[in-house]
């Protein structure tokens, strides 16, 4: 979508709907795109001599939530390949019933006794990825601590190269 194009069809619709005198932000995510339309916005509003607080100097206002996914999704790729190594595992067991029955069986041989779900994350959402590793690695820790320091040991050569 282009700025221009985005400001076009804000302006209809605020004027549509009788708000254009009421608005005070609009929040977006950093897309180029919205910077341009919020440009285009205050300018038009400046133009047909409509009030907008402060000049339309706070007129623009970042999504906080989206500013944080990108940091936090910035600071997961230093752990990308172990992000990948759950995401497809989780993906894996999750993609057929008879294979999240048998992880289920599993963990009951196991005594791994944990009331949460595997679940997958979904890249827009941070907090998805956060729970599925702590879902994730719920699971595999409780069953590591109850063998022998021999298998031990071989789980965390395995699973330190992921």
């Amino acid at each position: 979508h282009k700025g221009d194009d985005i400001a076009l069809v804000m302006g209809k619709c605020l004027e549509d709907w009788d708000l254009a005198s009421k608005l005070y932000t609009v929040t977006v995510d950093n897309a180029a795109s919205n910077n341009t339309a919020c440009t285009a916005l205050i300018s038009e509003f400046k133009r047909h001599g409509r009030y907008l607080f402060s000049g339309g100097d706070l007129l623009h206002v970042r999504c906080i939530a989206h500013i944080l996914n990108l940091v936090v999704w910035d600071g997961l790729k230093v752990v990308g390949k172990s992000v990948k190594c759950v995401r497809g595992a989780v993906r894996i067991i999750r993609q057929s019933t008879s294979r999240l029955e048998r992880f289920q069986e599993c963990a009951v041989v196991e005594k791994i006794e944990s009331k949460a779900s595997l679940s997958l994350d979904v890249p827009t959402r941070w907090n998805s990825t956060y729970k599925m590793f702590s879902t994730a690695f719920d699971v595999p820790a409780k069953g590591v601590e109850d063998t022998s320091l021999k298998q031990k040991k071989k789980w965390d050569r395995k699973h330190a190269r992921a």
